[in-house]
Protein backbone atom coordinates (compact mmCIF):
# COMPACT_ATOMS: atom_id res chain seq x y z
CA UNK A 1 0.00 0.00 0.00
CA UNK A 2 1.08 3.51 -0.66
CA UNK A 3 2.26 5.29 2.49
CA UNK A 4 0.92 8.60 1.10
CA UNK A 5 -2.63 7.21 1.07
CA UNK A 6 -4.74 8.66 3.89
CA UNK A 7 -7.25 6.51 5.68
CA UNK A 8 -10.92 7.49 5.48
CA UNK A 9 -11.05 7.34 9.28
CA UNK A 10 -8.40 10.03 9.72
CA UNK A 11 -11.14 12.44 10.83
CA UNK A 12 -12.81 15.41 9.24
CA UNK A 13 -10.73 17.94 7.43
CA UNK A 14 -11.07 21.51 8.61
CA UNK A 15 -13.01 23.83 6.29
CA UNK A 16 -11.05 26.02 3.90
CA UNK A 17 -11.03 29.72 4.77
CA UNK A 18 -13.97 31.33 2.97
CA UNK A 19 -15.70 27.97 2.39
CA UNK A 20 -19.21 27.31 3.66
CA UNK A 21 -19.34 25.28 6.87
CA UNK A 22 -22.36 23.79 8.67
CA UNK A 23 -23.79 26.08 11.33
CA UNK A 24 -26.33 25.46 14.09
CA UNK A 25 -27.41 29.12 13.93
CA UNK A 26 -30.97 29.67 12.67
CA UNK A 27 -31.22 31.15 9.19
CA UNK A 28 -32.68 34.55 8.42
CA UNK A 29 -35.86 32.90 7.02
CA UNK A 30 -36.34 30.85 10.22
CA UNK A 31 -36.02 33.95 12.40
CA UNK A 32 -38.53 35.83 10.23
CA UNK A 33 -40.98 32.90 10.33
CA UNK A 34 -40.71 32.77 14.12
CA UNK A 35 -41.49 36.48 14.32
CA UNK A 36 -44.45 35.95 11.97
CA UNK A 37 -45.82 33.19 14.19
CA UNK A 38 -45.53 35.33 17.32
CA UNK A 39 -47.13 38.33 15.66
CA UNK A 40 -49.80 36.16 14.02
CA UNK A 41 -50.93 34.56 17.27
CA UNK A 42 -51.14 37.98 18.92
CA UNK A 43 -53.10 39.48 16.04
CA UNK A 44 -55.37 36.42 15.95
CA UNK A 45 -56.20 36.85 19.62
CA UNK A 46 -56.89 40.56 19.10
CA UNK A 47 -59.15 39.72 16.15
CA UNK A 48 -61.11 37.26 18.29
CA UNK A 49 -61.48 39.89 21.02
CA UNK A 50 -62.69 42.52 18.53
CA UNK A 51 -65.22 40.11 17.02
CA UNK A 52 -66.50 38.98 20.43
CA UNK A 53 -66.71 42.45 22.00
CA UNK A 54 -67.43 44.83 19.13
CA UNK A 55 -69.10 42.82 16.36
CA UNK A 56 -71.20 40.05 17.90
CA UNK A 57 -73.93 40.47 20.52
CA UNK A 58 -72.62 39.91 24.07
CA UNK A 59 -74.73 36.78 24.55
CA UNK A 60 -73.44 35.08 21.35
CA UNK A 61 -69.60 35.03 21.35
CA UNK A 62 -67.59 32.85 18.97
CA UNK A 63 -67.28 29.24 20.06
CA UNK A 64 -63.97 28.27 21.65
CA UNK A 65 -63.24 25.88 18.77
CA UNK A 66 -63.73 28.64 16.20
CA UNK A 67 -61.63 31.07 18.24
CA UNK A 68 -58.75 28.58 18.32
CA UNK A 69 -59.07 27.86 14.61
CA UNK A 70 -59.10 31.57 13.76
CA UNK A 71 -55.98 32.23 15.85
CA UNK A 72 -54.22 29.24 14.23
CA UNK A 73 -55.08 30.37 10.70
CA UNK A 74 -53.89 33.95 11.29
CA UNK A 75 -50.67 32.69 12.93
CA UNK A 76 -49.95 30.17 10.15
CA UNK A 77 -50.69 32.76 7.48
CA UNK A 78 -48.26 35.32 8.91
CA UNK A 79 -45.64 32.62 9.47
CA UNK A 80 -45.85 31.71 5.78
CA UNK A 81 -45.84 35.32 4.59
CA UNK A 82 -42.87 36.37 6.74
CA UNK A 83 -40.81 33.27 5.88
CA UNK A 84 -41.60 33.36 2.15
CA UNK A 85 -40.88 37.04 1.64
CA UNK A 86 -37.64 37.14 3.65
CA UNK A 87 -34.60 36.59 1.43
CA UNK A 88 -31.83 34.23 2.53
CA UNK A 89 -28.88 35.89 4.21
CA UNK A 90 -25.92 36.79 2.03
CA UNK A 91 -23.70 34.46 4.08
CA UNK A 92 -26.17 31.52 4.11
CA UNK A 93 -25.89 28.43 1.93
CA UNK A 94 -26.97 24.81 1.91
CA UNK A 95 -24.22 22.20 1.92
CA UNK A 96 -24.54 18.44 1.61
CA UNK A 97 -22.43 16.47 4.06
CA UNK A 98 -22.67 12.67 4.16
CA UNK A 99 -25.85 12.83 2.07
CA UNK A 100 -27.58 15.24 4.48
CA UNK A 101 -28.48 18.82 3.52
CA UNK A 102 -27.30 21.22 6.22
CA UNK A 103 -27.61 24.95 6.74
CA UNK A 104 -24.22 26.58 6.38
CA UNK A 105 -22.50 29.92 6.79
CA UNK A 106 -19.67 31.30 4.72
Amino acid sequence: MNSMHRSASAGPTPPRPGAAHPSPAPTQKVLASTAGAALGSTLGMLLVWVINHLVLPPDQPLSEQFQGALIAVVSAGLTLIFGYHTPPGTDEQVVVANGVALSARV
